[in-house]
């Protein structure tokens, strides 16, 4: 394995989040005391740091961020971390690193030291003085006579043989899978589970004592800690939850793989009743690090109950419901209920495709939510995926995260949204989902894929595509709004620069967001996939109504790449040929179709008890309400 590894943390200014792998970032401080960050062509204003422009004119810094964020270093491996940077330190800095570790805040005073100007390389020696899991690198820039300037980084320090030895540059060669086989059928109803032979199944009664053996429901352990602490390695052990019960604390971290995709460990519930909650208290409810794989849940609601407190260090608690950074395959969540957290479900492979076979069903996603300030929170999203090859969500429901209107500061922003799926992810399919009330856009799927048949309501910008070819097909758009008063949306679909994509027989209709220049359906040029210099779409037999705009008669807009458009309605009127068509109710929706309307329909669907599935309030159901309303009454009358 190589000496040095090449991972490079910034350590001058601050800490910039949504960066690119391998991107070049340049920091500009203006003698004015602005520091600004050039990403592209794009240049944001970040903050304002006193004490730290060059008298004589700008000082630049370039850096290359890590390629992960979290960074990863395996103990005993040698390595030196190497601090690269295009600039200079100001005349007498010096830059003080520390590590803290995550869970607790404590310190760790043997890594504490201070390095000046040469090649800035924080020696394997102090590396090696870390503990396992969770650590933050800080680096402060001290110059006399100037305020100091930190950045941090997050770290997850891994056990010795994590990382595969014989790889250079990428940890883990993945040549592209095909997808799992999906165990199940779309509105079919659950899947049903029997436990292999030789597993070992511990049951979890909120009556029940840790002191027990767990092997009956006779003898139920307290917590999931204690069950999970019983699991055997590479098995195919169950933990069950009594249905209707409430349980403190999650599991903490899980390091454990099932035996086989077909007998993985699983969490589900035994008896009769509602899901079981367990109350993370603070912390996380399923965390993992390294090579995990197996893994299925059903039946489970998780809550982060301490997130909705009004106070700066209840909303730091419980980031992640669900998170695995690292590698793995075969994940499959059924029936389960994430709620509250910062990201309720978050997986982070090391490197393309490291994880793989993600399947989410039936799943209720809600309440993500995050704080406007950094050192609060952060960014938030109700799914985020990065590095996953392979993932299905499918009958599931996303509604309002990314913010939480009763709490303060957790206010819609635009990066924040239902679900995040980054550029380097692959095959990832959503379908016949509910996706609604997002902070800014319900589904960034920036890989690529399908999305299909699903119903979104009141996002900012419902959703987009771009990269790998990509279908977006029978879905039904209502109402896309604004963030807030000052950043006014309302965008239905976008196809950023693709290999190829399909537009065909969606519904998108009555635009609530005030930007007159958000379309109903568009293509766009974005500069971080300019390695697609033109890509090919197709959009058609789409219907767009009363999407208003400031170009009148114009929600489908066309700029970029070779397009193929035809049959397309906007207003009744097909936009290609001029003609005329008369639908049977172009005014459908909610009020007629449920009584109560939209707030019944996301109620019932939101509160949803395990096991129970009604057909009607399904995307699936309600998008074809929306069709019927929209078929033709009449045959196409004459041109104009």
């Amino acid at each position: 394995m190589h000496k040095t590894l090449a991972t490079l943390l910034m350590f001058a200014l601050l800490v910039v989040t949504g960066v690119a792998q391998g991107q070049e970032i340049t920091i500009k401080v203006t003698p004015e005391n602005t520091v600004h960050v050039t990403q592209g062509f794009e240049t944001e204003e970040v903050s304002n740091i006193d004490g730290l422009a060059d008298d004589q004119g700008d000082a630049r810094m370039t850096v290359l961020f890590p390629e992960q964020k979290p960074a990863v270093y395996e103990l005993e491996s040698e390595e030196d971390y190497l601090l690269i940077t295009d600039g200079y330190l100001p005349a007498g800095g010096e830059i003080l690193l520390q590590a803290t570790v995550d869970h607790t805040g404590d310190p760790v005073p043997a890594f504490e030291h201070v390095i000046r100007g040469g090649d800035w390389l924080i020696d394997a020696k102090y590396m090696e003085q870390l503990p396992l899991g969770e650590v933050t690198i800080s680096a402060t820039l001290r110059t006399p006579g100037r305020n100091d300037a930190v950045a941090s980084h997050p770290f997850y320090i891994l056990e010795p043989g994590v990382i595969d030895p014989d790889s250079d540059t990428d940890w883990f060669d993945w040549e592209g899978q095909t997808p799992a086989d999906t165990p199940f059928t779309p509105g079919e109803g659950f899947v049903e589970f029997e436990p292999a032979a030789d597993a070992r199944i511990y049951y979890v009664s909120a009556t029940g004592s840790d002191s027990n053996d767990g092997l009956s429901q006779a003898r139920p352990l307290r917590t999931a800690k204690a069950a999970y602490s019983k699991l055997r390695n590479g098995s195919s052990d169950w933990i069950l939850f009594k249905a209707g019960e409430v349980f403190d604390g999650g599991f903490g971290t899980w390091t454990k793989s099932g035996a086989s995709a077909e007998a993985p460990l699983h969490v589900g519930v035994y008896g009769e009743g509602d899901r079981p909650i367990i109350h993370t208290n603070g912390g996380e409810f399923w965390k993992a690090w390294g090579s995990v794989s197996n893994i299925r849940m059903e039946g489970i609601h998780a809550f982060a109950n301490k997130r909705l407190g009004t106070s700066k260090d209840q909303l730091a608690w419980g980031e992640y419901g669900v998170f695995l950074f690292g590698k793995g395959e075969n994940f499959f969540f059924q029936d389960c209920k994430f709620e509250g957290f910062k990201f309720n479900l978050a997986f982070q492979g090391y490197s393309e495709g490291s994880i793989r076979n993600l399947m989410v069903y039936r799943c209720i996603v809600n309440n993500a939510f995050g704080h406007w300030d950094h050192e609060v929170a952060g960014h938030s999203s109700g799914v985020f995926l990065k590095s996953v090859a392979n993932a299905e969500f499918v009958e599931c429901t996303f509604d309002r995260n990314g913010w939480n209107p009763q709490v303060s500061g957790a206010n819609r922003t635009k990066f924040n949204h239902n679900m995040y799926i980054q550029y380097n992810s692959d095959n990832v399919n959503v379908r016949q989902s509910i996706i609604t009330r997002g902070a800014s856009h319900g589904l960034q799927l920036r890989c690529g894929g399908d999305i299909v048949e699903n119903l979104f309501v009141r996002n900012a910008l419902a959703c987009f595509v771009q990269l790998d070819p990509s279908n977006i097909v029978d879905n039904v758009i209502i109402e896309s709004d604004d963030i807030d008063d000052k950043e006014i949306r309302g965008q239905g679909i976008t196809v950023n620069p693709t290999e190829e994509a399909l537009v065909s027989n969606n519904i998108v209709t009555r635009k609530a967001g005030r930007a007159g220049w958000m379309t109903g359906i568009q293509t766009a040029w974005t500069s971080d996939v300019s390695k697609i210099p033109t890509y090919n779409v197709s959009i058609h037999d789409n219907i767009v109504w009363n999407w208003w705009m400031n170009e009148p008669n114009l929600p489908i807009k066309t700029r970029e790449g070779n397009v193929t458009r035809y049959n397309n309605t906007i207003d009744g009127v097909v936009s290609e040929t001029g003609q005329r068509v008369v639908y049977k109710d172009p005014t459908v929706g909610f009020d007629g179709y449920i009584d109560g309307g939209f707030s019944e329909f996301l109620r019932q669907a939101v509160q949803r008890r395990r096991g129970e599935w009604n057909p009607e309030v399904s995307a699936a159901a309600f998008n074809a309400y929306m069709r019927d309303g929209f078929t033709p009454a009449v045959s196409t009358a004459q041109n104009f």
